[in-house]
């Protein structure tokens, strides 16, 4: 229908809606003149002049429509059903002798109608209209005019009923008055607000989506529009924006997102007019399911941030290749030197060179965690997931804990669940390595705690110290790379912040979770959780372009 409007009228909401309620109400009215003037014609025979000006009414409401398609104005289209209304009551009267009670009952109608749909003026024109008929078919009644076909008896309009009737009209006018006076209101609150909301988006630099998959053509935002380079994206919804090569898995994504509910965040190419670029997907179920699901969702560009951070690995993987071939040979020297190749050295010698060695060693491996977290982020990492029983995760903690000799103060807490998780043991042991490293660092007294307990999801493997803690603002971002509690710990603990990112990106690689809670009396609680199923995995690992790839069983 709204191809039948105007293009000024069809862009605008408010107007398209209010074209609509015209163009219906004046088809609705012509088809039931049309209808009534056959039926009455078919009964009995019409005054010429009382046909004519029924016949003439419907044809005049039928160009309701050309109206609407070739102007932006309303007034006109507006005022037909109004008028029509105010001359059609006179039609009937001359027909039938007489401005009859019923028919004239209909009279109060017209200023309503003609308030609604074509504002104040047109209601007040046509209030007048209803008024001046009533007055002139009373006086007409009162003295005595003869019509062409003789009144029903008792049914006419006299001077007594005519100012019960004008009372009628002014009260249907003063309502409509009011009526439109608080829809003028009400649309300019919308305006503002909708101009409110769309000043908001802008100044987000987010593009916004309402996609209504039970019907509808989906909403994109102007900034939207901007993001993709485009002037109109049509019918097409958001699935075909994304770029081949992350089609299949965010269409993916979202199908669950209209099925399960929840939230979806990605980041994903979509198809611009430049070509493919980089955007953080954010998305939501609001209502329905499945193929009735409303989804309404942001895209916001990530191209540079993208670049920069493949730059940034670019740099690393570069410079810690290119650190890692002269330390090699450095430590190899320092170990020649202490070993006496070049002759015996003093005490004073021998101090300086395991003092070089130990930072050596120490540098080192900055480089490895440095080259173990690119691939990770990289997703170049195997992770060969096995079958291993819990009791088999503790006991690296146990070996780990004897490389760097502080056995004596860890506990592991008996028994072990008996049950079997997928993880790649190895691995495992590098997680240990970092979590118990990084609570002899903080903790330097108090015993260790390890343990194993099943929980909904999975396994959790939890190592408790009695360090300074870790403050709640700090839970999340501490997994982060290069992150540390604060500048002054950094300092007189060392550290280069890379051991627990690494822990986060191997656990997460593998379907799990990891965190880190306050331990009740002081300290901290840091776990991890491992999944018992393959399926559980599936659900959690992200898939190309972000995370290192988990390998099944065998696979």
């Amino acid at each position: 229908m709204r191809s039948l409007l105007h293009p000024t009228l069809d862009a605008d909401p408010e107007l398209r809606s209010r074209a609509l309620a015209i163009l219906w109400a004046s088809l609705a009215l012509g088809a039931v003149v049309a209808v009534g003037t056959t039926v009455r014609t078919l009964i009995q025979p019409l005054p010429p002049v009382a046909f004519w000006a029924l016949v003439g009414s419907a044809v005049l409401l039928g160009f309701a429509p050309l109206a609407l398609r070739v102007s932006s104005r309303l007034t006109l289209p507006a005022a037909l059903p109004s008028f029509v209304l105010v001359a059609l009551p006179a039609v009937v009267a001359y027909a039938q002798g007489g401005l009859e009670i019923p028919i004239a009952m209909a009279l109060p109608l017209a200023p309503v109608a003609g308030m609604f749909f074509g504002g104040r003026a047109v209601g007040l024109v046509t209030a007048t209209l209803a008024l001046i008929e009533v007055l002139v078919f009373a006086r007409l009644h009162a003295s005595g005019h003869v019509f062409p076909m003789a009144p029903p008896e008792g049914q006419t309009l006299t001077l007594a009923r005519a100012n019960v009737l004008a009372l009628l009209v002014l009260l249907g006018a003063a309502f409509a008055w009011l009526f439109e006076r608080r829809r003028v209101r009400h649309e300019a609150s919308l305006r503002s607000e909708r101009e409110r909301f769309r000043l908001a988006l802008d100044a987000a630099h987010d593009g916004v989506f309402d996609w209504d998959r039970a019907g509808g053509d989906p909403y994109y935002s102007e900034q939207f529009l901007r993001l993709l380079k485009r002037d109109d994206l049509g019918a097409r919804d958001p699935r075909e924006w994304l770029a081949e090569p992350d089609r299949a898995r965010v269409g993916a994504s979202l199908e669950r997102l209209a099925a399960e509910g929840g939230a979806l965040e990605v980041e994903c190419q979509l198809e611009t007019a430049d070509g493919p670029r980089w955007f953080e997907l954010r998305a939501l179920r609001v209502s329905g399911s499945g193929e009735t699901a409303r989804l309404v969702g942001a895209v916001r560009d990530v191209e540079e941030r993208k670049r920069a951070a493949a730059l940034k690995d670019q740099l690393i993987s570069t410079v810690s290749h290119e650190l890692r071939t002269p330390l090699t040979g450095i430590h190899g020297a320092l170990r020649l030197l202490g070993g006496g190749a070049a002759g015996p050295l003093s005490e004073r010698g021998q101090e300086l060179v395991a003092l070089g060695e130990r930072n050596g060693r120490r540098l080192m491996r900055i480089v490895d965690e440095l080259l173990d977290l690119q691939r990770l982020q990289a997703g170049e990492l195997d992770l060969e997931l096995e079958e291993v029983s819990v009791a088999d995760v503790l006991a690296q903690a146990r070996t780990i804990a004897e490389e760097l000799g502080v056995e004596a103060r860890l506990s592991i807490s008996e028994p072990a669940p008996a049950e079997i998780v997928l993880c790649d043991l190895q691995r495992a042991g590098q997680v240990w390595i970092n979590l118990i490293g990084n609570a002899v660092k903080f903790a330097r007294e108090g015993e260790l705690e390890a343990a194993a307990r099943a929980v909904d999801g999975g396994i959790r493997f939890e190592l408790a110290d009695r360090g300074p803690g870790v403050p709640p603002e700090m839970r999340d971002s501490v997994f982060e790379p290069f992150t540390q509690v604060d500048g002054t710990t950094t300092r007189a603990h060392g550290g280069s912040g890379l051991g627990l990112a690494i822990v986060a990106s191997i656990v997460r690689a593998s379907g799990g979770e990891v965190g880190v809670d306050e331990r009740e009396g002081g300290g901290a609680v840091f776990w991890f959780l491992l999944r018992r199923t393959r399926a559980a995995i599936n659900d959690r690992t992200a898939g190309p372009g972000g995370a290192p790839r988990a390998t099944p069983p065998g696979g």
